[in-house]
């Protein structure tokens, strides 16, 4: 599925962490020419992110270069972003290696899901995943009718739902 400019991931995948902490990534979702470097982003609620570096360069650091250095409270967030994100690359086995900072932000043991969120990964402790859905089904269906009513804003799609619930 992932092609060099257009990724979309999709599905849900179980695999080991081994020793090593390295986590295979499906190869559906690995890059076959091109830059085939991801970037692990520690999320909230103990979940990991993984966005091909191409994303990350589009969506954060483009954004971050504009930022002014004289912002010191800019540039003391990018330092807390850049010191907890972790670039891998997949090896010969399609397998990445997490940082063990990141291995215990997630409470990984023994066996990860990886979940595709349309434009990036989401990787849960398998133990996390199964509270995550529990918690978030009957909200899906409410995403879904709010992407169908209001498709060219997906971002107020996503926070009208979210927000109804969080409250």
């Amino acid at each position: 599925m992932a092609e060099a400019g257009k990724y979309c991931f999709l599905g849900e995948f179980e695999h080991t962490l081994d020793g090593q902490r390295r986590l295979a990534i499906p190869s559906e979702w690995r890059v076959k020419e091109g830059d085939g470097r991801f970037v692990l982003l520690p999320a909230r609620d103990n979940i990991l992110q993984l966005l091909p570096f191409e994303t990350f360069n589009e969506q954060i650091v483009s954004k971050a270069r504009k930022m002014s250095l004289a912002d010191s409270g800019a540039m003391k967030a990018l330092a807390e972003l850049g010191s907890r994100a972790q670039i891998c690359e997949c090896d010969k086995q399609g397998r990445i290696q997490i940082s063990t900072r990141l291995v215990e932000h997630a409470k990984l043991k023994g066996s990860a899901i990886l979940a595709g969120s349309v434009s990036c990964v989401q990787i849960f402790a398998s133990e996390a995943r199964a509270k995550n859905l529990d918690e978030s089904d009957s909200g899906f269906y409410d995403v879904l009718q709010n992407i169908h009513e209001t498709p060219d804003t997906l971002a107020d799609a996503f926070r009208g739902v979210l927000g109804e619930k969080q409250k």
